[in-house]
């Protein structure tokens, strides 16, 4: 049963962004395994949402907030975003409107599968540690340099 209030912020998050709060960090919370080697994308992924999982698994591993039970929810996330592209790219081509063979105006169903998609993307964001919000305040060391986000998305996928 959900609890009512404020959502529990996991402890890896809140030591990053330094317990602002300076609330009891549990010491009972389970610790799911870090991936230590990403793992390639599934097969069953579209391009882009291979072009996802490439770009931003590893800055999630990097940061710690890729753990080996997130691994089904960041999938969904990456499927998702690639159904969105999609979506996105048929309003671009059609238009959010269509006349429908009696002669109305309708609106493409895109657009509901866009506005749905972007509340799903934002929930998993949120959970995943990729929201600007979630993010506020993280005080990360030491992380190597590597391609940026852009430019892995902008390459091919192998």
């Amino acid at each position: 049963m959900p609890k009512p209030g404020r959502k529990s912020k996991p402890t890896n998050l809140k030591v990053l962004q330094g317990n602002p709060g300076k609330r009891k960090i549990s010491e009972n919370e389970p610790k799911p395994r870090e991936v230590k080697e990403i793992p390639d994308p599934p097969s069953r992924m579209d391009y882009y949402a291979k072009k996802t999982w490439e770009a931003l698994a590893p800055e999630l591993a990097k940061l710690g907030l890729l753990t080996e039970v997130d691994l089904t929810t960041f999938a969904t996330y990456c499927e998702d975003y690639a159904v969105l592209i999609r979506a996105q790219d048929k309003l671009q081509e059609n238009g959010l409107t269509y006349i429908s063979p009696k002669g109305e105006v309708k609106k493409r169903p895109e657009v509901n599968i866009v506005r749905d998609l972007s509340k799903e993307l934002r929930m998993h964001a949120e959970i995943l540690g990729l929201a600007p919000a979630a993010r506020a305040g993280m005080e990360i060391n030491n992380i190597e340099e590597g391609p940026s986000v852009d430019e892995i998305l902008n390459s091919d996928v192998g």
